[in-house]
This record gives C-alpha cells, sequence and structure tokens, in this order.
C-alpha cells in the first residue's frame, strides 16, 4: 500500500479529553471545568512517564557523515541530543564506535593520532553540539 508520506492529524488536549470521556461512557457535554483540569494532569502525568522511560522513537533518526582524513570533530545536526548508535562504515564493513566520558576524551594526551575511531565524545556543552572522533 503506498503512503503520501504527509500526515494532518493534530488534535488538540481538550479533543484527547473528550475522547476519553467518550470511551468511558461519559456524554461530553456533561463535562465540567473539574473534568477537563483532571484530564490535563493526567495527560501530564502520562508525558512524564514517557520521558523518564529514555529516547522517543518517534523522535529517532538515522544521520550519516562523510569522514575526512585528518578531521577528528564533526558538527553534529541541529536538535541532537543523544547518539544511541554509532558505526565507521568502510569498503562495506560498519565497525562500531562505541561512547566516551568527558573525563576518557580529556585523558588523551594525542588528540591527533590517525586511525580507525573505535570511541567518541558527544561535546553536549557547545551551543552547537559536536562529535570527537
Amino acid at each position: 500500500m503506498a503512503t503520501s508520506g504527509t500526515y494532518a492529524f493534530s488534535p488538540e488536549a481538550q479533543e484527547f479529553a473528550e475522547e476519553a470521556f467518550e470511551r468511558c461512557g461519559i456524554d461530553p457535554a456533561s463535562l465540567t471545568a473539574r473534568h477537563l483540569r483532571s484530564a490535563r494532569r493526567s495527560l501530564n502525568f502520562l508525558f512524564s512517564e514517557w520521558s523518564n522511560k529514555g529516547p522517543h522513537l518517534w523522535a529517532v533518526d538515522r544521520q550519516t557523515q562523510l569522514l575526512t582524513a585528518g578531521d577528528a570533530e564533526y558538527d553534529c545536526p541541529e536538535g541532537t541530543v543523544a547518539i544511541l548508535e554509532m558505526a565507521v562504515r568502510r569498503d562495506g564493513i560498519d565497525t562500531p564506535v562505541f561512547p566516551m566520558a568527558r573525563d576518557e576524551f580529556l585523558a588523551i594526551p594525542d588528540k591527533t593520532t590517525r586511525g580507525l575511531p573505535n570511541r567518541y565524545y558527544l561535546a553536549r556543552e557547545r551551543t552547537t553540539p559536536t562529535i570527537a572522533l
């Protein structure tokens, strides 16, 4: 089945609340302000629970970066918060690249050594996050 790749479904929070109450057998015309405050509170609890469970899969995307010999730092795409997985592909073979903590990165005495990267550091303390390989 072919899809258009677009969507226009964007209900307001009130519509979610009305739908929930309808599914419970309560007529939306009989809702009071107290019902809607309760529904908003429930939505906030739900969103808090989701955000505490890790990355939202609908917010994850795949990025690629062409590596240049001699370049060890690359700017991340706007909005990057974390890197879930990374691999370097060379001659059609993927080699996993693992994260390192800031103190591990700072402990590397010579950051200009060339080779196939196997570790990365995501520098989030900058305005535009960067990846150091």
